[in-house]
């Protein structure tokens, strides 16, 4: 065997073995970006997931804040609506005629009377000469309308004044007004 013969058997064994390598390292190099194809596109399903559930969070607490925002608009125009109610029931009460006033006053006298010795009687200026017809003793005090009755010693009262009972209404049946103004609107519900 000649030299030039080994010479060549070895450049061709280096030549298949560097094939090999070179296949080998391509292989290897598939197997690598395949692996690491699938671990970005589950990297990028994690990822979307997330994002997605991410954006549901966000829409629903969105649609939640709306529906408080709305929720909060309507119980303010309700508030309004009742306080304009109850405006217009002072003003009412205010711009009664004189007889229907007149026996007002003296109905609530009566029923004062039965709680308490009459001594003194408050009640609204507008309303002085009025309640002089049936009490000695009468006071101004600034209020909507109405009386109040004191027992002679300066001990009781008995609050009979349209003020205290638009207090009791508000306090006590505001509910049950809110249900009257507000009956269509319930019943849609």
């Amino acid at each position: 065997m000649s030299l030039e013969h080994v010479k060549k058997e070895l450049k061709d064994h280096a030549e298949q073995e560097a094939h090999k390598l070179v296949a080998q390292a391509k292989e290897l190099a598939k197997k690598e970006m395949d692996y690491a194809h699938e671990g970005v596109d589950a990297f990028e399903t994690e990822i979307q997931a997330a994002l997605q559930k991410e954006l549901e969070v966000l829409e629903r607490r969105y649609e939640a804040g709306m529906k408080l925002a709305a929720k909060k608009v309507l119980l303010e125009k309700r508030k309004q609506l009742l306080e304009e109610t109850f405006a217009e029931a002072k003003e009412t009460i205010r711009n009664l005629p004189k007889a229907e006033k007149t026996k007002m006053l003296s109905m609530l006298f009566d029923r004062a009377k039965k709680e308490c010795t009459v001594g003194k009687v408050y009640c609204a200026k507008q309303d002085t000469a009025i309640v002089k017809t049936f009490a000695s003793q009468v006071a101004e005090e600034a209020m909507l309308g109405g009386i109040i009755v004191e027992n002679k010693e300066g001990t009781m009262r008995v609050d009979e004044s349209f003020d205290a009972m638009m207090k009791d209404i508000q306090e006590k049946k505001l509910q049950k007004v809110a249900e009257i103004l507000f009956k269509e609107n319930l019943k849609k519900k």
